[in-house]
């Protein structure tokens, strides 16, 4: 009876350790999916992948959308999408374009500020509904950050009229995390939480305070099953061999199948952890 119980305590130990890593998966493709709202436009050249901002003749009613340029940035709302890049769409009419105000989504990127490269801030362009690396001293509205480099996506050439003349860029289409909370300045390490500077230090590489929170469950659950069974085999093993010295060879030999079973367990919750971190 003892041993079915401590199998159940374990299998329950078990299953709330995977349930962990499912729902951690969960989070994270509901993050990486969007959020997207409904707007109208009358702008035939807006379409998927471009920024969109309100135009200065929209109303609270029609919602008014058009290309974003640095002229108004300020009005930015997001990127044109399609329902299928959304986890949650919001719109009061079938026929309205769908705009993705946060999440992960592709979009359309230039080199008129210099090549784009991962984890670099991307804002409003001079350039109709196209984005661009933001400039060091911020002066233009960030949008959002890089998820790609600029040389890995497929790009195509424009010529472009500017001040200075014509002009050569390359505009590509790549995946950028786009967020309304992104703020203007680099966040420093002084002001991260605790947790991502300690799972930072551990990877070297960015990571989220969800990860890192579902790292440290995983690992006390690890923890709780690994005591578990230890305890629970030494307990056995003395027990057994005080009632029955003679049951030695078959007592050893349950405790090496317990053992088999801590490992097991071990390896299961630390692959969980290195996915979760490094994956």
């Amino acid at each position: 009876m003892a041993v079915t119980y401590r199998l159940k305590r374990f299998t329950l130990l078990l299953g709330l350790m995977l349930s962990t890593v499912f729902l951690f998966s969960a989070l994270s493709e509901a993050a990486s999916n969007g959020i997207s709202k409904g707007y109208t436009t009358t702008d035939e050249t807006l379409v998927t992948g471009m920024a969109a901002a309100l135009s200065s003749d929209s109303t609270e009613a029609d919602r008014l959308v058009v290309p974003a340029t640095v002229g108004n940035a300020e009005r930015f709302v997001g990127i044109i999408t399609t329902v299928e890049e959304n986890l949650v769409a919001f719109s009061d009419n079938p026929t309205d374009v769908l705009v993705a105000t946060e999440g992960e989504v592709p979009v359309y990127v230039s080199d008129v500020n210099g090549e784009v490269k991962i984890g670099d801030y991307v804002s409003v362009s001079p350039l109709r509904g196209m984005l661009m690396k933001s400039d060091d001293n911020r002066e233009n509205r960030v949008v959002g950050v890089a998820l790609q480099d600029f040389n890995a996506v497929s790009t195509e050439e424009r010529q472009i009229q500017t001040s200075q003349g014509q002009q050569t860029h390359r505009i590509g289409k790549m995946r950028v995390e786009i967020s309304q909370s992104i703020v203007v300045n680099a966040i420093t390490d002084a002001q991260k939480p605790a947790l991502v500077l300690v799972g930072e230090s551990l990877t070297g590489k960015e990571v989220g305070q969800i990860q890192v929170l579902a790292a440290l469950v995983i690992f006390a659950i690890v923890l709780i099953i690994e005591g578990s069974i230890i305890y629970g085999a030494i307990h056995s093993t003395v027990t057994a061999l005080g009632r029955n010295p003679l049951a030695k060879k078959a007592v050893f030999r349950q405790l090496l199948q317990v053992s088999w079973l801590a490992l097991v367990v071990l390896v299961i919750g630390f692959g969980a952890i290195y996915l979760i971190m490094w994956g």
